[in-house]
């Protein structure tokens, strides 16, 4: 990390990090399966992924 960032690397962090996939990730697919039909939702999993969508985009 860079000298004059704030942010540590801690256990607490690293256990989100850790965690994510199991805790967090549900609560979120959960929420954007509730929006409204008209909304356009895109989940990018792999850089592949990223690339193309970005590639299309411009």
């Amino acid at each position: 990390m860079a000298s004059d960032c704030p942010e540590k690397l801690t256990w607490e962090f690293l256990k989100f990090i850790w965690t994510y996939p199991i805790t967090r990730r549900p609560v979120i697919l959960e929420k954007l399966s509730k929006l409204a039909p008209n909304q356009q939702i895109i989940i990018l999993k792999k850089p592949q992924e990223i690339r193309s969508f970005l590639q299309n985009i411009y």
